[in-house]
Order: C-alpha cells, then structure tokens, then sequence
C-alpha cells in the first residue's frame, strides 16, 4: 500500500481531480478516477 500523501500535496490534487470528475460523464469513468485517486492517496 502506498504512503499518503502530505497535506499540501492533497490541497493541489483533490481540485484538480474533482474538476476532471465533473467533466467525467458515465459511470465507468467515474469509477476509474475515483479508482486512480484512491491509488494514489493511498486512501
């Protein structure tokens, strides 16, 4: 499993990531984002 990622890191990441998952449109591809972003955070 991987580290978290620091506190800083999460305020630049998560508008980012929620602005793409706005534009998402499909249930699949949300799924994916929140996959990759759950991956990534290590949530």
């Amino acid at each position: 499993m991987p580290a978290a990622m620091s506190k800083s890191s999460l305020d630049v990441y998560i508008p980012r990531v929620r602005s793409r998952y706005e534009r998402l449109a499909g249930k699949l591809a949300r799924s994916r984002l929140r996959d990759d972003f759950c991956e990534v955070t290590g949530c």
